[in-house]
């Protein structure tokens, strides 16, 4: 099932994870989130993903 997510919050790192970017804590190769887990970024989309979450941390800051 494919759906269209409207929240901003959420990225696709892989093809079988969908990740809140407000629990994202480090990120590598994969995210660590809050809850100590691993979460692996699919490795032909490294680059786009991670900025998509420097993106996301960088205008949350512009608005507070």
């Amino acid at each position: 099932m494919r759906y269209c997510l409207r929240d901003r919050r959420f990225l696709r790192c892989h093809q079988s994870f969908l990740v809140n970017m407000d629990h994202i804590k480090q990120i590598g190769k994969q995210f660590l989130l809050s809850n100590g887990d691993y979460v692996p970024i699919r490795q032909r989309g490294v680059k786009p993903v991670r900025q998509t979450y420097i993106d996301y941390i960088a205008s949350k800051s512009a608005v507070l």
